[in-house]
């Protein structure tokens, strides 16, 4: 299984399991409505085995129900998920029905699971107590809601904190310097006899005014391109191995691309050997060779001897998932099959048809197609993009679920309270100490749940961010943000249940039992 599905699989389990939570909470929170209900079957001979049976099944069929909506609203959803995630599921209904039994495998036992709490809870009622009127649940079945509101939390928490690291490493790789200037530049790839005419063609284009330079390459340094160990050095050891990547360039290479030399100088057509004896190593084959002064040193590959005449400073070869690797380069420009142009930003629709026009004059056997360099680095981390957008979706869908659940379980401690907070409000409390007496209760839960989602999020997003070779120190400042953010939610959720209970008259809340 692909890192992509692991991570979507964990954020499925999390929005599954906080679900689950959100069910009991609400089924808990009515279980007071049902007490009589309990009470007048057990007196008429109901076993509790026969009650646990019965709310258990209602579960399972809630759990159906709800997997027969869920597979429609998945059909209705899929075309935007697959543009969303880049993952492959299914396209018709046809397909989505071979997963039938996929889809059961985790409703059913979800149902399972939901229903057992209430079911346990509703079943253990004593008629004799309920008829009186007297329903409470003891502090056993209050510390289970309390584990329950805590665990939904710190996956909701733990979802947040990924998001923040998921868009600070995006914004890292969009940003990170690359070495050279990767905007306003054109690459088109040559056809034909388009090679042989790179000269004249390259002094066409630089007469346009809109063109600032021209360079050609055989590949484009940001792809996985070639490599070899089979370079040779002045003062190599018989063992010495190093894997290095090569491309064959021209002389404008480096100033087309805004690359900047570390020691001496790139090829020029003023040293007519460089054609054949001159090699342009970067900073990082320096390293791996042991070099600290490589300029004029013996290097050698395949067939080709020459000098080393310049270091480039390091430029990043691939994407920023990989480090920065040993490279060197040589002159060639006959062997090269893609023309690299910089040009002004201010017409590119203007230049674009510029340049359309000299290729038709050139090749007109074949289409002029270009792409913008930034545009191609920008395709190498589409999946990191697709990944923080699930992120943030699912975070919004998890606290959502979250803040329903919790208003639930507000409902029901307000329903349960309202004689006691008529008392307090008797005694002369005021509507602020009513509304923290409720709230207090909460917010413990939440700072629980941040010392639970913190240490499980710090390690996952660590092993996540893993994957990069360049990447950024995991930023604590994310953890209190998405903690302090899950508390003020959940403070603004209950609060519309314990301001409501605050305002009431204590005569009402007196007479209400």
């Amino acid at each position: 299984m692909l890192q992509g599905d692991y991570i979507l699989s964990s954020i499925a389990a999390a929005i599954l399991m906080i679900a689950c939570i959100n069910f009991i909470n609400l089924t808990t929170a009515t279980a007071a409505r049902r007490a009589k209900e309990v009470g007048v079957r057990k007196v008429l001979g109901a076993r509790r085995v026969d009650l646990i049976g019965q709310i258990f099944f209602e579960s399972m069929l809630m759990a159906v129900a709800a997997t027969g909506a869920e597979a429609v609203l998945a059909r209705l959803l899929l075309p935007a998920f697959r543009e969303l995630s880049g993952q492959a599921s299914p396209s018709d209904w046809g397909d989505l029905w071979q997963h039938g039994g996929e889809i059961l495998a985790i409703g059913l036992p979800a149902g399972a699971v939901a229903g057992g709490f209430p079911a346990q809870l509703l079943s253990s009622f004593q008629p004799a107590a309920v008829l009186k009127g007297v329903r409470r649940f003891g502090p056993a079945a209050a510390r289970q809601r309390r584990v329950l509101v805590v665990l939904q939390f710190a996956a909701s928490i733990g979802l947040m904190i990924a998001t923040g690291i998921v868009y600070s490493q995006i914004h890292f790789l969009r940003h990170a310097p690359l070495g050279f200037a990767k905007e306003n530049l054109i690459y088109v790839e040559t056809r034909g006899q388009l090679a042989e005419k790179y000269e004249t063609i390259k002094a066409e284009l630089l007469r346009q005014p809109s063109v600032l330079s021209v360079a050609a390459v055989d590949q484009l340094a940001i792809y996985e391109r070639n490599g070899t160990s089979s370079a040779g050095w002045e003062g190599r050891q018989p063992q010495q191995r190093v894997q290095m990547r090569w491309c064959v360039v021209d002389d404008d290479f480096a100033r087309t691309f805004g690359m900047h030399m570390a020691q001496a100088r790139f090829f020029s057509k003023e040293f007519p050997t460089d054609a054949t004896q001159a090699f342009v190593i970067n900073e990082s084959a320096a390293r791996a060779m042991g070099m600290r002064e490589p300029v004029g040193r013996r290097f050698t590959w395949d067939d080709r001897e020459g000098t080393i005449i310049g270091v480039l400073k390091d430029f990043q070869l691939r994407s920023l998932h990989h480090s920065v690797e040993p490279l060197f380069l040589v002159y060639g420009p006959e062997h090269c099959s893609i023309i690299c142009m910089r040009v002004l930003a201010d017409d590119l629709r203007g230049t674009i048809g510029l340049l359309r026009r000299i290729w038709e004059t050139y090749s007109p056997e074949f289409p002029f197609e270009y792409r913008f360099l930034d545009d191609s680095i920008d395709k190498l981390y589409r999946r990191e993009d697709q990944i923080g957008l699930l992120f943030r979706a699912f975070s919004l869908i998890a606290l959502a679920i979250s803040c329903i659940g919790l208003f639930g379980l507000a409902s029901y401690m307000v329903e349960q309270s309202t004689k006691e907070v008529g008392i307090r409000k008797s005694l002369g409390a005021t509507v602020g100490g009513v509304f923290a007496h409720f709230v207090k209760d909460f917010t413990a839960c939440v700072v629980l749940a941040n010392l639970l989602a913190w240490p499980a999020a710090y390690v996952a997003m660590q092993a996540w961010l893993q994957q990069f070779a360049n990447r950024i120190p995991i930023q604590l400042w994310i953890f209190p943000l998405s903690g302090a953010l899950a508390l003020v939610i959940a403070v603004v959720t209950i609060g519309a249940q314990a301001a409501r209970a605050a305002r009431r008259n204590p005569v009402d809340a007196l007479r209400y039992e």
